[in-house]
Formats: C-alpha cells, structure tokens, sequence
C-alpha cells in the first residue's frame, strides 16, 4: 500500500480554504429570501404613498404587485445595483385606468423598475433609487410567516 505525504493534502487545504475565503469576498444577494411592502415612490423630494404594491425576491427573481398587474423576472444583486436580465420584466396586461392612484403607481413602476435600480437596505426598509437618486421607491419588509 502507498502511503500519501502530507504535501498532497496540505495543498489540498490550503487550495480549500482559499476557496471558500474568495467566496465570501463575493457580494451576498441581501434581498434573497426577502419580501417587501411599497409605501411610497415617486420623486425623491415628494414622494406619493403607495396604492398598495409588493416585491419577493427568491432564487435570483422577483415578482410583485406593481398596481393593478403583477411582474416578474430575473434579476441580480451586486453590491448596491440591482438589474434585471436582459433589462426585462414581464407584466400582466389587466387593464388599469391611469387617472387612478393604482394607475399612477404602476405606470411609474413600469417605467423606472426594468431599468435596474441603486439599493439602498437599512433594517427593514429598503429604498430603490432610479434617475441618479431623483425618483425613489420605498418599501418595508414583510414579516416572514
């Protein structure tokens, strides 16, 4: 029977923890496993309060209430930026009449959300910022059930 040196497994560990220290250098997805409440959004110096309106975050998606449709799609946390693959959302097509306050929130939301958006997570409030930071979108966070 050949005997193993303590070289091939030294390097092995070595190579093992540089791997796992390189991994936890990587951004974390913060919003993974999260869900989250709009209560205002608009422009930053006025913001109007929310019809209603959610976002889950799950397995590298979101999907939400945006008014009177609902959205979903993939998208990615890196760091502070929030983007979505290929910039798309789907939406639902339920008609939603835009002099309505659920109108008026989802024609902003439709608007400014595909874009991607700076993230801003403090506690349990989130703060999604469009336009350079001149139109936000706030939200709170769901209690887990």
């Amino acid at each position: 029977m050949k005997r193993i040196g303590r070289q091939p497994i030294t390097l092995f560990l070595a190579l093992l923890l540089a791997g796992v220290a390189l991994a936890a250098c990587r951004p974390a997805n913060t919003l993974d496993g999260t869900s989250w409440t709009l209560v205002v959004y608009g422009p930053a110096d006025a913001p109007t309060p929310a019809a209603g309106g959610s976002l889950t975050f799950a397995g590298g998606r979101v999907s939400g209430q945006v008014g009177c449709n609902t959205t979903s799609g993939s998208c990615e946390v890196d760091g502070d930026q929030l983007t979505f693959a290929d910039g798309e959302l789907a939406f639902t097509t339920m008609g939603c009449p835009e002099d309505t306050p659920a109108g008026r929130q989802e024609r902003f939301l439709r608007q400014w959300l595909a874009g991607g958006a700076t993230i801003a997570r403090e506690g349990d409030r989130l703060t999604l910022l469009f336009d350079e930071g001149r139109q936000v979108a706030e939200c709170t966070l769901e209690p887990e059930p």
